[in-house]
Formats: structure tokens, C-alpha cells, sequence
């Protein structure tokens, strides 16, 4: 099969432009979107990832490596509403900023078009407080917060980005690549947003979780409490490929209500839920980093942290 395109390749300058933004950047291989591969090794993004501009030059990049933006360090919480699938998640997000936005326009803040006909709103997230979770969104919207990453603007993929998707695969062809859409500054995301993802993960993911009072936890007889939060482990543990983040997020929030109301130790939570994440196999797939990262935003969410 031919993959030549006649698309500028990412290089040197694209992971520079990203970085003198001030955002932490990591090699990703060729076309693709998963983290470099050198010498039969796959990179740690997590641990590669740097905005050190003499660090960058002194490595070199990879010939034609994709540039990947680490969002928990760069301080962006980036919104990907994306219109592929059953879900049109364009026009769900389009629809929100018509009902919130005055002039019914989208926010003011940087933007890419990504090659699948979506694009990724950057915001600004302090403290990490969003992790990977669309919370109250609607579906076709995801979310990329503290322990993911995203392509930067010139990053470009073709089939090899999807290879189990051949509906993706026509569409992106030979290679597509991610361009700027609104070169604005990054802004805060607006309140109408936050909201939103303040809401927790979707209904039937998370239920009851968060919501419950510490008054209720603090009681709840041990017995149902335990097997209450080893359920969530272990449904946790026993998920397939495909849903492990959301499902990750929700049962950080259901355990996390029991470290909250002093029930649970925060260190054996953490280790319990690291444990699952390794057995269904997150970790090695993702990294420890955003495996934590997401535990972590599950505890906020709850008042764990």
C-alpha cells in the first residue's frame, strides 16, 4: 500500500513552534498517533515530554515524527468535539455555544482542525484540575486534560492511525494533517464549560458517585462499604480496551468517596486502583503517568484531594 503524500512533514521547527508556546512536547511516530518508537522501545511521552527550547534542539526530532503535546504539564485542558461515528460531536458542541455563547459563536481561544473533520479547543487548566473525563458533555465531545496528550498543529496521520477503522482510514486517506483554525491566545474556559464537566462522568458510569454525602458514606456499615469498592475495582480490573478511561475516572470517584469521608486510606486507594489499571492493562498502554493522573482527577472531583 502507498502512503506518499505530498503534506508537509511535521519536523524540528513544528515541535519548536509548539514549544516556545510554552507547551511540553514529546515525539510520536510518523503518521500516527501513538509515542515514538527508538530502538525497539517505545518512548515514555509522559517522561520525553519537555518545553526546554536547548533540550529540543539538542535531541533533534525524528525524521517526520508527529508532535505530541502533553497536556498536564502544559497547563491546557483541550475540548475534541469530533463528527466520526454515531456521534455528531460538532454539532452537539456547536448547539451548547448557541445556547451559552452571546453571539452564538464558538469561544475565542486557540483552535485546531483535526484531520478526521473535528477540532481541539485549547483552554487553559490550572492546577490540572480536569483530567480525561467529558463529564456532563454530550457524546462525540471527549476531553483531554492532565494525563493525556493531543497532536499539534502540523502533526499528520493517515491509515496507520486507524488501523482496526476502515471508515476512518478512507477518510483520512494517504494523509491528512492538523491545521490551525483560530490562532488566538489560550483562554480560560468559560463557566458554561466548566459546569459541564463538573457534572462527573456520563450517567451510567458513574452512578451515585460524587454525589453521595459524607455523612452517608461515613456510616454505610462496612460490610457494603467494602463490597461496595472492591465491585469498582474489580469491574475496574476486568474492562476491556475501550472504555478503561471513563470507567477509570468513575471508580476513582466511587472510591474516592470513602477516602473523603476517612474510610480508606488515600495510598491504599491509589495502590488498589493502580492495580486494577495494570491487570486490565491501562498502564502498560498508557503510562503511569496518566493512569495517575486520572485516579487523581476522580479523588478531586469527590474532595478526596
Amino acid at each position: 500500500m502507498n502512503y506518499d503524500t505530498d503534506l508537509a512533514l511535521p519536523d524540528l521547527r513544528t515541535a519548536l513552534t509548539a514549544a516556545r508556546r510554552g507547551w511540553w512536547v514529546f515525539p510520536v511516530e510518523p503518521y500516527d498517533k501513538t509515542p515514538y518508537v527508538e530502538s525497539g522501545i517505545r518512548i515514555s511521552w509522559s517522561e520525553a515530554a519537555t518545553n526546554d527550547i536547548a533540550e529540543i534542539r539538542r535531541r533533534g526530532w525524528p525524521k517526520g515524527a508527529n508532535v505530541g503535546i502533553a497536556c498536564g504539564p502544559s497547563g491546557l485542558l483541550i475540548v475534541d468535539p469530533d463528527q466520526h461515528g454515531r456521534d455528531d460531536g460538532v454539532k452537539a458542541f456547536t448547539e451548547l455555544c448557541r445556547q451559552h455563547e452571546p453571539d452564538g459563536l464558538w469561544p475565542d481561544t486557540y483552535i485546531t482542525q483535526t484531520p478526521t473533520r473535528g477540532f481541539h479547543l485549547y483552554f487553559n487548566n490550572p492546577g490540572g484540575r480536569y483530567g480525561n473525563s467529558r463529564g456532563g458533555l454530550p457524546r462525540g465531545i471527549d476531553v483531554r486534560g492532565d494525563g493525556g496528550y493531543v497532536l499539534a498543529a502540523g502533526s499528520v496521520v493517515d491509515r496507520r492511525a486507524y488501523p482496526d477503522n476502515p471508515a476512518m482510514q478512507d477518510l483520512v486517506g494517504n494523509g491528512r494533517a492538523y491545521t490551525v483554525w483560530n490562532d488566538a491566545p489560550v483562554a480560560d474556559p468559560p463557566a458554561w464549560l466548566t459546569g459541564l464537566l463538573d457534572r462527573g462522568a456520563p450517567p451510567g458510569l458513574r452512578p451515585g458517585a460524587g454525589n453521595r454525602p459524607l455523612w452517608a458514606v461515613k456510616i454505610e456499615n462496612p460490610r457494603t462499604l467494602r463490597k461496595r469498592l472492591e465491585g469498582a475495582v474489580s469491574r475496574l480490573a476486568n474492562e476491556p480496551e475501550g472504555n478503561r478511561n471513563e470507567l477509570a475516572f468513575w471508580a476513582a470517584c466511587t472510591v474516592g468517596e470513602a477516602v473523603a469521608a476517612g474510610r480508606v486510606e488515600l495510598g491504599e486507594a491509589e495502590d488498589d486502583l493502580m492495580a486494577a489499571m495494570e491487570q486490565n492493562g491501562y498502564r502498560a498502554d498508557k503510562g503511569d503517568y496518566r493512569a495517575i493522573s486520572t485516579i487523581r482527577s476522580g479523588f478531586r472531583m469527590v474532595g478526596a484531594l
